[in-house]
């Protein structure tokens, strides 16, 4: 633990962490990105660590380390929600992955050029030879949605969801469900085309509607991507109806897939879902 944060502390004097954590950087980076630098700082701290380790400690020791580690009560991470600890565990090991993977390579000036042009998304992270070639899309929602929308509607939230986050969801029945360990492989492999998206969250009083519009890598891609997302609404209790619409238990979704893009919006309320869609002119 010490030597870990130590090595935070190093990592401060040289690159400055505040330029990555500094209040108000939701205005800089997206969710995405920020993951993404969170994956840096910590992967850059695990993998320090395991090289101080296997070339500074006994064997014994190293073997105490672990015993003690294994005694750690882990139940309330266990216990935490699959898409939280997943996205709590994800800087630390696909992290130290992703860092480990440039110091193999190219050694320790590779992982210096990491700071100077730190990853642009989870994919990077999650796929290092991506690294730094492959820059997400940008996809652009209409800036002033809530207004169109009508009275009393705002925006709660607009970011991205990157391609971790798509995975993360994908999954999230089977995680939640604890009925496998680790990814579905089809669902990995849908995720992996994840090339951009923008996503906006709006609220009314107790009406929502979401709206996500992605980009993929390829048409291909995209359609993987729509069946992936059309199991995980039906896996939420929707079910396919006119066109590209959907519906169930009172809420409404629309799944469509043109091109190398991918369009999804999720109402409690079918007319709400037909406001939104006529402001998109998705259809």
């Amino acid at each position: 633990t010490f030597l870990h944060e130590y090595v935070h502390a190093l990592q401060d004097q040289h690159y400055d962490l505040e330029n990555f954590t500094e209040e108000g950087d939701e205005e800089r980076f997206n969710d995405d990105q920020s993951l993404a630098y969170t994956a840096l700082i910590e992967g850059d701290a695990q993998t320090a660590t395991f090289f101080y380790i296997i070339n500074n400690m006994s064997a014994s020791d190293a073997m105490e380390l672990a015993e003690s580690s294994s005694e750690i009560d882990s139940t309330a991470l266990e216990e935490t929600p699959a898409f939280l600890r997943e996205s709590l565990i994800f800087p630390y090991t696909t992290g130290q992955e992703f860092v480990q993977t440039t110091q193999v390579l190219g050694g320790w000036d590779a992982v210096n050029e990491l700071w100077e042009n730190p990853p642009a998304s989870t994919e990077q992270i999650m796929h290092p030879e991506r690294y730094p070639d492959d820059l997400p899309v940008a996809v652009e929602l209409p800036a002033d949605f809530s207004a169109a929308l009508g009275e009393g509607w705002r925006e709660a939230i607009r970011d991205v969801w990157g391609e971790f986050g798509t995975l993360l969801t994908l999954q999230q029945q089977d995680l939640d469900a604890e009925e496998e360990e680790g990814f579905d492989e089809a669902v990995s492999q849908a995720a992996e085309g994840w090339g951009g998206d923008s996503y906006l969250f709006l609220t009314n009083g107790e009406r929502g509607v979401f709206v996500m519009e992605m980009a993929w890598d390829s048409e291909e891609d995209a359609q993987e991507g729509y069946d992936a997302w059309l199991e995980w609404l039906e896996d939420s209790g929707l079910a396919a109806g006119e066109g590209s619409r959907l519906s169930g238990d009172g809420r409404a979704a629309y799944l469509r897939a043109e091109g190398d893009s991918l369009f999804l919006a999720i109402a409690q309320d079918e007319a709400d879902l037909t406001t939104a869609l006529g402001q998109l002119a998705w259809e």
